[in-house]
């Protein structure tokens, strides 16, 4: 007999089904199902996936949801089917209720009750008796009902069997019970499904149907609603949001007015016939596509960050490219001056939806969002919701810790595997780990369980930066539901809406933008009240000697220690060879950065494969770094539009070799007739071929590049204020903030430990010093440091007494005696003068209320000279780092006298072999893809650390004790991506006091 499972969920119902959504369509297809229905537990989330991959095997989609509806004072549980589009649309508007106010009303589901198939659960089914409700059915969810269902058959409404499936078959029973114990944090064992038929087709439904004539038809029934249920979805349509204009003129005409405006205040009042042709070709683009709308909200949004002082960057992928966006002041690039191509933003030969993500500082970017719900509307706006998913080293925990293994096995596990690899890969390919398991039988069961939770759905999130703006109410087109900022959350993710046809804008927050505020603001304040970061000239020659140093710790783009060595080779001079490097240093393409950097030096001749070839590849000394420059070669040679050329890039990065012969016939047929030889012709086609994979998008790295520069203007012309606004980015990462103080140093710059009377929460600038704010010190958090500055706005403290009466309430003895050892109360008296009159300080609060402050004097103690070690480890222990001192320091004379080099004399050697001295950082101990342990070891001396890669033969557990100790190895220096390391010889000896 025909039967349809009504009510299966998927792992979109997170943590309560094994399913997921393309096991369900194989499942379906492999048995020449018509159709099939998913119903999740109070979401949408799943239904456009479901859709997609339904429609894509020739499969019937059917939607459902399951909901808790109040009708009066009662609750119940509902199945909801959409019997056509409106119903889908009703059930997205449902679902939306119950993620954003958590009740669904049984007058919204009686509203649309025409377009719905209702099913309520035979045990809640006299809450509807009474309810008029075109398409009602009571659900039978187990065999266990029939009697109970029978007993119902006065109230002459049809039944329908709803077995609630969560599983494909009985063997996912075990996956099932793992899910549910980690979201209820309970142990497997306690976990109850005794009675439950969850998974799909319930056999023995079916053999009880053939001597039932009530469950039969019950079952029957499910064919009825399947077929009574027809929802087409319309996708691939382009739903773009519409701006308001107020003058009641067409989007195109006033965005060219503002165009015109904004190139004036870009260029001048007359503009001259490039930039005129330019802006005039592109808006008849923009207007063809139709996409005036979009530029002006995007115009509007960047318009509002900066009449409110929020930074908005240059410029981000292709976007810079437009001249149109650059004199609306959408970015900060010159396309013009910087020869970017609008082409390879909107190419007008193939119809796509324009991508402009948006950078603004960090700090202020949900500003930003929020203004534009405010003016959209709330449900026109939303953020994108992602799913997190259990990874490696989660799967493996979680299913343990419901399992109730010990801390101490888990963690045994745990250190065999690595996130590069899945479950299933690190049990392939880690021998060692294939032995531990062997040998612990119990543990490998619960792996292999393990194997099965990785990659499941886990958790809902909201998308770093996606915003989708609506042109009309969003519930339409995805349900909506509670995010973790006012503006709601969608249950769809980011592909899925793409599908319906909804735009993303990518409203990004970018760290480095606030930094910029932050130092161009303390220098108004400070030093220069005109500064103005846009402003700054680009041939800054302090900058450019910053660069080519390679001295851009915490610069944009320029931090990486790769990208450091490709600095110094390249030896940047100016910003165009600032956007080459960002270009060039990416995988693949950083393999050319000798060969740049040699041309660029005159250590090489620069060649051309063809004269005419020169205009185009004269900046980056004859080799192709940027996809623009491919697209001017075809453009040039072979005659191609700039639309083409963009066509021909994009069909060349595909790989597929009947596409390329039949592109290279076309480009060698095209170059010919324009005067090239064949010869020729086919040699810059190779020449394209060879570049194609390594060019990247020239109006990002020049937007980018604006960045990197302008931090770099800022560490080289402002450095005190540059490594005051680094302190308070690495605030919450005390290596970062080591980091920091070694750089500020070697600037020249002084740093000193928290001061009580001039010290902030975090880092500020005191004269020609970094002063250490008191969140640096150990034991101190925010609310601890706010309510001591509180107390210090009502005065300064002006005496050790002072301090303590003021402070009791606020700081206890331990962080009292932090803020003495560390230094910070030194203009009371010496740590040891301080330390022994904190007892009589505090008994004088304590038994006379204060009351005798006058009384109250120091007793001078004779300062003792500190061994030298116990000092650094107690500033060590407080801030988390070595600032006074090092301990590399106390060797520095036997390292000297042997000729050792330290990690900051390393830069300047040549690959080989080097002795090395080196305080010890840290050690991380891993296993090799052979499951044989090896570690990766930091060593530093006060400003620089290098990495130490101590592979399986050269490596000895005992290493790991090494941490803090001064030591001496033989090793080979090498450069590997870009990083220089160095691979471990040996330990030759360790260095003791």
């Amino acid at each position: 007999m025909a039967f349809i499972n009504l009510k299966t969920r998927s792992c979109y119902s997170l943590l309560e089904s094994t399913i997921t959504i393309d096991a369900l369509i194989c499942y379906a297809q492999d048995r020449q199902l018509k159709a099939v229905s998913l119903v999740e537990d109070g979401s949408m989330h799943s239904a456009v996936k479901f859709y997609r991959l339904a429609k894509a095997a020739g499969i019937k989609p059917i939607f459902g949801i399951s909901l808790n509806v109040s009708v009066g004072e009662a609750s119940s549980k509902w199945t909801l089917f959409a019997r056509n589009i409106t119903g889908y649309r009703v059930l997205l508007k449902l679902a939306s209720d119950a993620g954003l106010d958590g009740v669904v009303l049984g007058s919204q589901v009686l509203k649309y009750a025409n377009d719905l198939i209702v099913c309520v659960d035979v045990a809640t089914a006299r809450s509807v008796e009474r309810l008029d409700v075109p398409h009602l059915y009571l659900g039978i969810s187990s065999v266990g009902e029939v009697d109970a269902a029978k007993r119902l058959s006065a109230l002459g409404l049809p039944f329908v069997f709803l077995n609630d499936v969560r599983m494909l078959d009985a063997s996912d029973m075990n996956l099932y019970k793992v899910l549910l114990a980690i979201k209820e944090n309970t142990a497997v064992s306690q976990v109850n499904t005794s009675g439950d038929l969850h998974f799909l087709t319930s056999r023995e439904a079916r053999l009880l149907s053939e001597s039932d004539e009530f469950l039969k038809e019950a079952m029957e029934n499910t064919v009825k609603i399947a077929n009574d249920c027809h929802v087409d979805l319309e996708l691939g349509k382009n739903l773009l949001p519409k701006f308001e204009v107020l003058t009641g003129r067409a989007a195109i005409d006033y965005l060219r007015a503002l165009c015109l405006k904004g190139a004036a205040r870009r260029y001048g009042e007359t503009l001259g016939d490039v930039h005129m042709q330019r802006l005039e070709y592109e808006l008849s683009v923009i207007g063809r596509m139709g996409f005036a709308d979009y530029f002006l909200i995007v115009w509007d949004f960047v318009k509002y960050a900066k009449q409110n002082c929020i930074l908005v960057g240059p410029g981000r992928g292709s976007a810079a490219g437009s001249l149109v966006s650059y004199v609306l002041g959408i970015t900060g690039v010159d396309p013009i001056k910087f020869d970017l191509l609008f082409e390879r933003f909107l190419n007008p030969e193939r119809i796509s939806l324009p991508d402009m993500d948006i950078d603004f500082q960090d700090d202020r970017r949900d500003e930003v969002i929020d203004y534009v719900q405010k003016k959209y509307g709330e449900y026109t706006v939303c953020q994108i919701a992602t799913f997190g998913t259990f990874g490696t080293r989660s799967a493996w925990r979680d299913t343990a810790r419901v399992h109730g293994l010990q801390t101490a096995a888990i963690n045994a596990v745990s250190k065999f595997l690595t996130s590069r690899a899945t479950l299933e890969g690190n049990l392939r390919e880690n021998k060692q780990l294939v032995a531990y398991l062997e040998m612990h039988p119990t543990l490998r069961q619960v792996y292999e369980k393990a194997m099965k939770v990785e990659g499941m759905p886990r958790h809902i999130s909201t998308h770093a930066a996606g915003v989708i703006i609506s042109p009309k109410d969003l519930r339409n087109f995805t349900a909506l539901t509670k995010g973790s900022t006012d503006v709601y959350l969608s249950q769809y993710e980011a592909e899925d809406l793409e599908d319906i046809g909804l735009l993303k804008m990518d409203f990004l927050g970018l760290r480095n933008l606030t930094m910029i505020q932050e130092i161009s603001t303390q220098i108004k304040e400070n030093s220069d009240p005109a500064f103005d970061i846009n402003r700054v000239p680009f041939d800054d020659a302090k900058t450019y000697e910053l660069i080519a140093r390679a001295h851009t710790t915490g610069v944009f783009q320029l931090e990486s220690a790769g990208m450091r060595t490709a600095l110094r080779q390249i030896k940047p001079t100016n910003l165009e060879d600032i956007i080459s490097a960002l270009a060039l240093f990416r995988p693949g393409p950083m393999a050319n950065i000798p060969m740049f950097a040699a041309r660029k030096n005159g250590q090489q001749a620069i060649s051309y494969d063809h004269p005419n070839l020169e205009k185009i590849l004269k900046n980056t000394y004859g080799i192709i770094v940027y996809q623009e420059q491919i697209m001017q070669i075809a453009s040039l040679v072979a005659g191609y539009s700039l639309g083409e050329s963009d066509i021909l890039r994009r069909a060349i990065s595909k790989k597929d070799a009947g596409v390329l012969q039949a592109e290279g016939r076309q480009f060698t047929r095209r170059a010919v007739e324009r005067g090239y030889t064949l010869e020729v012709s086919a040699k810059i086609f190779e020449l394209i071929l060879r570049f194609a994979n390594y060019g990247f998008n020239r109006s990002h790295a020049a937007s980018y590049a604006f960045i990197s520069y302008e931090m770099a203007y800022l560490k080289a012309n402002h450095p005190q204020f540059f490594f005051v606004s680094s302190l308070r980015t690495a605030m919450n990462d005390t290596k970062q903030i080591a980091e920091v103080v070694k750089e500020a140093r070697s600037f020249g710059i002084s740093v000193v430990v928290p001061e009580i009377n001039h010290s902030i929460d975090v880092a500020s600038v005191k004269g020609d010093q970094l002063l250490l704010g008191f969140l640096s010190v150990k034991h101190i958090g925010k609310e601890v440091a706010n309510k001591l500055l509180a107390e210090r706005e009502k005065g300064a403290f002006v005496s050790f007494y002072d301090f303590i009466k003021r402070t009791q309430p606020i700081l206890n003895e331990k962080i009292v005696t932090a803020l003495i050892d560390v230094g910070a109360l030194g203009e009371f008296g010496s740590k040891e003068t301080l330390h022994a009159n904190l007892p009589r300080a505090l008994d004088y609060i304590t038994y006379d209320g204060g009351l005798l402050q006058s009384s109250f004097t120091m007793n001078p103690v004779e300062e003792v000279e500190a061994d030298p070690i116990l000092k650094m480890e107690r500033e060590f222990e407080l801030l988390g780092f070595y600032l006074n001192a090092h301990p590399i320091n106390l060797y520095q004379e036997v390292i000297k006298g042997k000729g050792w080099l330290t990690p900051s004399n390393l830069p300047e050697q040549p690959r080989g072999r080097v002795l090395c001295a080196g305080f010890v950082n840290r050690v991380r101990e891993i296993r090799d893809k052979n499951g044989n342990l090896m570690a990766f070891m930091e060593i530093g001396d006060e400003t620089t650390g290098i990495d130490v890669t101590i592979f399986s033969k050269s490596y000895n557990p005992s290493y790991k004790e090494l941490t803090s100790k001064v030591i001496v190895i033989e090793g080979n220096l090498d450069v590997r991506n870009g990083k220089m390391g160095i691979n471990l010889n040996k330990i030759l000896t360790v260095l003791e006091p």
